[in-house]
């Protein structure tokens, strides 16, 4: 899961988790001195989902049709939650988590994988299917048609289907194979995209 400041940076290109990872591992944790400790239950899903909407304009989405095929991994879960929040018609593919993963490790570069996504956004007449990874790190897009647009997420797969469907409504009715007709998209790509369209 990756961690983003608000200026849509890595949290780990901002800090040092290294140093982090040591100051945790040289603690051992023991309730304070009266002996006492506590649990607290975070909801971290909640928070997930809040900061990947932080960075989108919620208002200019539309209702498209988005085919998300999470092959039964930790994506699943995500877009649940984030189903609930947006203006989009999410058909699932492969949505319920399960460890043993009966179509495979979720890879966006899996072939057969990437074949039953563009095959489910022909099928369902969607505007836009999306792939991902086992960590949601990296995801792969598809077309109107079922054309795979490959890309690089740098880590922010999970929020580079958000910002490419608030592209795709600023677009002014363009198609997504018209946004990205080289087929390919990369983050600093959508970042500027976005940015002008923001403008």
């Amino acid at each position: 899961m990756d961690s983003v400041s608000n200026e849509v940076r890595l949290v780990q290109d901002v800090y040092d988790l290294r140093e982090l990872e040591k100051k945790i591992a040289a603690s051992d944790f023991d309730a304070e001195s009266d002996g006492e400790s506590e649990v607290v239950d975070v909801d971290v899903m909640r928070a997930y989902v809040d900061g990947l909407l932080a960075y989108v304009d919620g208002d200019k989405l539309k209702p498209y049709k988005v085919v998300a095929n999470t092959v039964n991994g930790p994506a699943g879960p995500v877009i649940n939650a984030l189903e609930k929040k947006l203006p989009f018609d999410i058909v699932k593919v492969n949505n319920v988590f399960d460890r043993s993963f009966p179509y495979g490790v979720p890879d966006s570069a899996d072939a057969a994988m990437r074949a039953a996504t563009a095959e489910a956004v022909r099928q369902q007449e969607a505007d836009m299917g999306v792939l991902w990874d086992l960590d949601l790190g990296r995801c792969c897009l598809f077309a109107e048609d079922g054309n795979c647009i490959e890309g690089e997420c740098n880590e922010r797969g999970m929020l580079i289907w958000l910002l490419v469907l608030e592209l795709l409504a600023r677009s002014e009715g363009k198609l997504l194979s018209e946004l990205f007709p080289q087929k390919q998209f990369t983050w600093p790509m959508i970042a500027q995209m976005l940015a002008a369209a923001r403008n």
